[in-house]
């Protein structure tokens, strides 16, 4: 006589790992994922250290470039005389005897004219104190360099592993983070570069006092203008801060209104620990900070507008069948 089926034998056996009918990952498999994603996010800051620290002796004088490059003060016809001496290999005295004068060039300053040495490019005198200096500084801008290239790994791999449990709504609030904080630092740092390092570095340096040697040791100059740059960029990072403390409840445009003055007052001393010791930088920094502070009020409008609506909108009842 054959035996009827145990309708319990089906509860006692244990699906396969990965078979969940909903597609959810077990804890042992999101680790699997997690560690694959870091090797490549590993692999690929290697190759951006390798392919810095192969182009080192090219990105150092690009990173040294603001501090003797004018820059804006070009514009405005101010740049200091002895900067200009010193620095751009100009003679001052020189060119005003010869306005004055206005003699004309003789044949004999023709012929001379091909052996006249070239003005020297403007550049600054870098000094290396221990044999290792030069090997450490083309680390760390390896390192940094690395991680700046490999960037667009990094987020695309952090994206890959967080995306699937999130909603749709969260997706979406994800993106607008990785954006806009990418391209607030890209701003942050291009002002730093081509604006506040050039305007400020080269009035430093012309204030050495007269027969003094300006001289930067490279270590110390490389790190200053790094964190100048990851500087600018964490700071430019606020008004995405305010928009995520907006959208979460945990701000509003009053608090905002209401506590302005205490957060310039932020921004003023977090913009001297982030910038050489002088008061002009600080300001510098300080003035773009104070202008995003307003503009994130607006902002926070806006946000509190759409998270609102959101709420609205999922509130409303699914129309029922019959």
């Amino acid at each position: 006589m054959e035996s009827l089926p145990d309708p319990n034998a089906d509860k006692d056996k244990k699906e396969p790992p990965g078979n969940d009918p909903e597609g959810r990952m077990t804890f042992t498999e999101h680790l699997g994922e997690l560690r694959i994603r870091l090797v490549r996010s590993g692999i690929a800051i290697a190759i951006g250290f390798v392919l810095c620290y192969w182009q080192a002796p090219n990105i150092v004088p690009l990173l040294m470039k603001p501090l003797t490059d004018p820059g804006m003060l070009d514009w405005f016809d101010v740049v200091p005389e002895k900067f200009s001496d010193t620095f751009l290999g100009g003679d001052s005295s020189e060119g005003e005897m010869l306005e004055e004068t206005g003699a004309a060039e003789t044949e004999e300053d023709h012929d001379d004219a091909g052996t006249e040495e070239e003005p020297e490019e403007r550049g600054v005198d870098l000094i290396v104190l221990n044999p290792l200096e030069t090997v450490l500084v083309y680390l760390k801008i390896s390192a940094f360099g690395g991680i700046l290239l490999a960037l667009p790994v990094l987020l695309f791999e952090l994206s890959g592993f967080i995306f699937p449990g999130l909603t749709r709504k969260e997706r979406t609030m994800v993106r607008i983070l990785v954006i806009g904080c990418t391209a607030l630092s890209v701003i942050g740092v291009a002002i730093a570069y081509f604006i506040i390092f050039p305007l400020v570095m080269p009035y430093l340096m012309a204030f050495a006092p007269e027969g003094t040697i300006v001289q930067l040791r490279m270590s110390e100059t490389t790190s200053l203008l790094l964190k100048g740059f990851a500087g600018f960029g964490i700071a430019f990072q606020f008004p995405m801060a305010v928009f995520i403390l907006v959208y979460m409840g945990m701000l509003t445009p009053a608090i905002l209104k209401q506590y302005r003055r205490v957060a310039i007052v932020g921004m003023l001393v977090a913009s001297m620990l982030l910038t050489p010791p002088d008061p002009l930088s600080m300001l510098m920094m300080a003035g773009p900070l104070i202008l995003l502070y307003e503009g994130s009020i607006w902002v926070s409008y806006l946000v509190l507008i759409k998270r609102r609506k959101n709420e609205s909108d999922d509130d409303i009842p699914e129309p029922t069948k019959g």
